[in-house]
């Protein structure tokens, strides 16, 4: 007989359906590119967060710092993913889950190499590690979120031309022709 999701404890499902949320938000904007995936990949949030929560938070940081109006979309999208999750991957997605933007991002990228090779990586515009842990990487709590938006939309925060490709990034870093510090300096020249 199948097992229902009211069987598995309430701590495995917050885990598994905020992990299938920033996955799937993860996927939708990999080839888009916002100010307010600066401010996302910085997030860090408790183990109790809801993926409800986390696309709270996110609406939150597209509304201060941008134009892009597609988000909505992607993040209805990203929630009914979670919302749906099979019984299947339920422990799947519980294991894998992470405390960060950032690890969530490594966690897609190892995906990404297993199922396509480390040449699709090569393609991917958006978000990557590299392109993150090269630019100065500041971790925001999820209940500091408020604050750092406040600070933010006084600056005039805009991601700007500091954001490398991850095919930028990863020759640069790995390969070690430059170091991470030098790697934003390297893009602010490009643009």
């Amino acid at each position: 007989m199948f097992r229902k999701l009211i069987d598995v404890p309430k701590e495995v499902i917050i885990r598994a359906q905020r992990t299938a949320f920033v996955s799937k938000f993860i996927i939708l904007r990999e080839t888009k590119i916002s100010p307010a995936h600066t401010v996302i990949e910085m997030l860090t949030w408790e183990d109790k967060t809801t993926y409800l929560e986390l696309a709270n938070a996110f609406e939150k940081i597209f509304k201060v710092t941008g134009r892009d109006k597609t988000y909505l979309k992607d993040i209805k999208k990203a929630i009914e993913h979670a919302k749906n999750l099979s019984i299947a991957f339920v422990n799947e997605y519980a294991r894998r889950s992470g405390l960060s933007f950032l690890e969530s991002l490594i966690d897609y990228e190892k995906s990404i190499f297993i199922l396509f090779g480390p040449n699709y990586l090569s393609s991917i515009i958006g978000w990557c590690p590299a392109s993150i842990l090269a630019r100065k990487y500041e971790p925001v709590q999820l209940r500091k979120l408020s604050e750092h938006l406040r600070k933010l939309k006084n600056s005039r925060h805009k991601r700007g031309k500091n954001f490398l490709t991850c095919y930028q990034a990863d020759k640069l870093v790995s390969h070690k022709v430059i170091g991470p510090q030098k790697v934003l300096v390297r893009a602010k020249r490009k643009g």
